[in-house]
């Protein structure tokens, strides 16, 4: 093998590849040992074949290249120098013979590959690496550089990049693992898994199946088509989808959400912001504050200990055990609640309210549908304009304010056993009737009063268009006497 003195060898170039006609030719066999004298950049192009890289001694470039397809005879092959540093191509361009290119690269020696139909394995690079071309499997272990990738129709694979990732690529098959520095993803048409993320992630896929795992410096993410399944994102997460379904789990800090499609969000132990449209969105166990701005879409919670904030038009909402306050505003919607620990705000049109199980005070305001309260154990205030309110309580509470008003049709209130309470009744066009002995309907059946327990507690207000029926199963109370 030739030991080379760069600074005195020099040969004319003559056929030579295009990206190499301003370089110089300076060796031509099958294998070399240069020693570098200032060259930062060794690049491999129109190679087709394999390539194996790793790192070898400092100020030493050994390259070595056989056939692939004849028992591993030797070839030659061209050195080039010029710009930054070496090119190795073969001599004649419009050979097809794969060949198999064995390189030990020098710490800091940046490799530079440009191929097509080619396969590339790499173990313990000790300095940056740019790939580019077509149809390659890539293999890559231990890079202790930054990474830039370009390349078409490629199975790419790398585990242990210290470094900066840098990847624009279209039809691949991407995994990779272990990025200690930042991330800036393009992909189109493509299916990606990426885990471990030291530095902030900043990815833009179409058309793309993305799984991604563990970023930990923050996660831009622009998505167009495709799915997208993220966990363990933190501190923050800033999320946009055009027709791409998402999945969330583990997130910590911030996440902040806008698709027109399927969300799910898990085991979130921050404040989630989602702004949707047309998609249903999904969230259990979320330890922060929750805020939905949604139209045309299901809306189904489960579990949020914090604040709870939703919103929007033509909404299905249903909302389960939520530990703090919350509070809906919507139109066209239909709104369930049930479990809701913390004071319940519903401000709704057109669609009908129903809210079992709720611990604290609830307030609604629903215009042109009905209104069904179950199980309430604090003060109840509702105004509703809809054929029907039915409220009842599993616990009377022995303070707050209750009033319930119906400007276009009945009111049902169902009052449990050890109740207390004033009630104060008035029906406009509707009858009132009562199956509390001490609750007094006068003559015309539009007003009722009466106590029920004694009468201290708080009173109860009702207000109707149409009937009303105060009932009390479990009060046993009989009326008193002349």
């Amino acid at each position: 093998m030739l030991v080379l003195a760069i600074a005195a060898c020099a040969v004319v170039a003559s056929g030579l590849p295009a990206r190499a006609q301003e370089s110089t030719l300076i060796y031509s066999e099958s294998g070399g040992f240069i020693t570098l004298e200032g060259e930062t950049l060794v690049r491999v192009s129109g190679l087709k074949g394999t390539i194996a890289v790793r790192t070898g001694k400092d100020g030493e470039l050994r390259y070595e290249v056989r056939s692939l397809d004849k028992r591993r005879e030797e070839r030659p092959i061209g050195l080039w120098l010029g710009g930054r540093g070496f090119e190795i191509a073969p001599l004649d361009e419009t050979s097809e013979e794969r060949l198999l290119l064995e390189m030990a690269v020098p710490p800091g020696l940046a490799v530079e590959l440009e191929l097509e139909d080619s396969n590339i394995q790499i173990a313990g690079l000790r300095s940056d690496l740019v790939l580019t071309g077509a149809r390659l499997d890539v293999d890559a272990r231990g890079i202790y550089g930054n990474l830039t990738v370009e390349v078409v129709e490629s199975d790419l694979k790398f585990d242990g990049v210290a470094g900066a990732v840098d990847i624009d690529s279209e039809a691949v098959e991407l995994v990779v693992v272990r990025i200690e520095g930042s991330l800036g993803l393009r992909l189109l048409e493509s299916k990606a898994d990426i885990r471990g993320v030291t530095g902030q992630a900043d990815v833009d896929t179409e058309n793309t199946v993305l799984i991604m795992s563990d970023v930990e410096a923050g996660l831009v993410l622009q998505a167009a088509g495709g799915r997208v399944e993220m966990s363990g994102v933190k501190p923050r997460a800033d999320l946009t989808l055009d027709g791409a379904s998402l999945i969330l789990m583990g997130s910590v800090g911030q996440a902040l959400i806008e698709s027109d499609s399927e969300v799910q969000v898990g085991n979130a132990k921050g404040p989630v912001v989602i702004t949707g449209y047309g998609g249903p969105i999904v969230g259990k166990t979320l330890e922060g504050a929750v805020e939905i701005i949604a139209d045309q879409a299901s809306v189904e919670l489960e579990d949020v200990k914090g604040k709870l904030t939703i919103s929007g038009n033509d909404l299905g909402v249903m909302i389960k055990n939520v530990a703090a306050a919350a509070t809906i505003r919507t139109e066209s919607s239909e709104v369930r609640a049930e479990g809701i620990g913390g004071p319940l705000q519903i401000h709704n049109a057109f669609g009908p309210v129903e809210v079992r199980g709720a611990k604290d005070d609830v307030k609604v305001v629903n215009q042109d549908a009905d209104v069904l309260l179950a199980e309430m154990a604090g003060s109840v205030e509702v105004f509703a304009t809809g054929d029907s309110i039915e409220v009842g309580w599993s616990e009377f509470p022995n303070e707050g304010h209750h009033a319930i008003t119906n400007e276009r049709g009945g009111i049902v209130v169902n009052l449990p056993g050890g109740t207390r309470c004033r009630i104060e009744a008035q029906s406009k066009y509707g009858d009132i009737s009562s199956d509390i002995a001490t609750v007094r309907v006068n003559d015309d059946g539009k007003f009722a009063s009466g106590v029920v327990g004694g009468g201290r507690g708080p009173t109860i207000q009702i207000r109707a268009h149409g009937d009303v029926l105060i009932s009390g199963a479990a009060v046993t109370e009989k009326a008193p006497t002349e």
